[in-house]
């Protein structure tokens, strides 16, 4: 049946839009997510998550992605 426990480390970006003093802000974070998997019943389920945010930029809201490559 193999082993009881395994652990996962998955990387995560995040974007989002705000509104700052009337203006459009996008935030950007980047971070971590530890999980402890148990079989259980046969199946592998989460038995524990913990999350890391290791950075975050905040910057006016920018609508020329890529220099205007994708309109």
């Amino acid at each position: 049946q193999g082993e009881a426990l395994a652990y996962v480390e998955s990387y995560l970006l995040t974007f989002a839009r705000f509104a700052k003093d009337g203006a459009p802000w996008d935030t950007l974070t980047g971070g971590r997510i530890v999980d402890r998997f148990e079989r259980r019943d046969g199946e592998r389920r989460v038995a524990h998550r913990k999350m890391a945010f290791d950075w975050n930029h905040d910057m006016p809201s920018n609508e020329g992605w890529c220099l205007g490559l994708f309109k």
